[in-house]
């Protein structure tokens, strides 16, 4: 998403606003989108407890679509509280003005390239890339943000007038280009690696990228009617329903994804050529210890099973493929699969004591 087309606010002598903005979308997309955070962090599914290092976060999809959300809600509630203090006349306010509008612009430069990030996940393209690679992408963002917050000293993004009316500075250009530049790599990654994605996640992928468009279009048009915030919080809610919330990608005995999100795994990862493993783990005679144990002794058993293999395998890499077998994703087809493999094995040796 790209900075919003916020115009200069003039002021007469008498103080009086001569444009005046509409915050009630604003305000709809702060309310909007802090409920759907609330949800995503009291919801009861696996995949919100993402395990490992920030930068392993960063290749997990549910983790971006977070930042996504926490992002959105702070570049809103800058937004409104910066629109509402130019009604604010107190010399002391100043302050307070010019750093809700800096603080729109830092959190918004992140929607950007969360935007981006979002979509490389969820079709694949963020794994198995290398450092210089990252190191690329991330460099636009870092130059935005740092404007960002040297502008107090250059005043080149924004500046405030000795009334403390905003006005955009000479660089401002700059931070619409950054936000610009992820767009154009979001819809590369999006329709270059279409097929890695199932078509019913790439429909719902397509329908966001459109209502998140309309939005900035539509305030391009009208700079004075702050709906493009709103219109991303209505694309995130679509995100939370049809791509985050799955319920139908969750095995309901074991809580570990299940043979569709095995199969939509497997088609990301063939379709980006990525190296990668995968480890079946079948338990035998599972007839046969059906009729020695009752069925709630079975559940537990195999959620056992379940919890260990996902601690071993790093949480979102282990799926349900049945009632007797398992499967384990490994990014690599060396050494630590095999590794990986004989822990495995190891550990089947000894007994299971429910």
């Amino acid at each position: 998403a790209s900075h919003p087309a916020r115009g200069n606010l003039y002021y007469t002598k008498a103080g009086d606003v001569s444009r005046m903005y509409t915050v009630n979308f604003e305000s709809a997309a702060f309310i909007l989108t802090l409920v759907c955070l609330i949800y995503s962090l009291t919801v009861k599914r696996r995949q919100y407890r993402v395990s490992g290092s920030f930068f392993s976060k960063l290749q997990n999809q549910h983790f971006v679509f977070l930042l996504l959300l926490l992002s959105n809600l702070f570049s809103a509630a800058s937004s409104v509280g910066g629109v509402w203090l130019t009604e604010v006349t107190f010399p002391a306010v100043g302050f307070w003005r010019y750093l809700l509008h800096a603080l729109y612009f830092f959190f918004h430069s992140t929607l950007s390239i969360c935007f981006t990030l979002y979509i490389m996940n969820v079709n694949g393209t963020s794994i198995g890339r290398s450092r210089l690679f990252y190191i690329l992408f991330v460099l636009p963002y870092i130059l935005a943000e740092l404007l960002v917050l040297t502008n107090s000293y250059t005043g080149l993004a924004f500046y405030m007038d000795d009334a403390m009316v905003y006005h955009r500075g000479p660089m401002m250009p700059v931070l619409y280009g950054v936000g610009a530049l992820y767009i154009v790599l979001g819809f590369y990654f999006f329709f270059r690696y279409n097929q890695a994605v199932s078509r019913a996640d790439s429909i719902a992928i397509g329908a966001v990228i459109v209502m998140a468009s309309l939005g900035i279009v539509t305030q391009a048009v009208r700079p004075d009617l702050l709906v493009e915030l709103f219109a991303e919080s209505l694309a995130f809610l679509m995100l939370m329903i049809l791509l985050e919330e799955r319920s139908g990608h969750i095995d309901l005995v074991t809580g570990t994804l299940n043979r569709v999100a095995f199969a939509d795994a497997n088609r990301r990862l063939m379709q980006t050529n990525q190296h990668y493993s995968v480890i079946l783990v079948r338990i035998t005679n599972m007839d046969m210890y059906s009729k020695l144990f009752s069925g709630r002794e079975m559940e537990k058993l195999l959620m056992q099973l379940a919890s260990w293999l996902t601690e071993l395998g790093g949480g979102q890499n282990v799926f349900s493929c049945g009632q007797e077998e398992f499967a384990v994703l490994v990014m690599d087809s060396g050494p630590a699969a095999a590794a990986l493999a004989q822990k495995i094995l190891d550990r089947f040796e000894q007994d299971w004591k429910s």
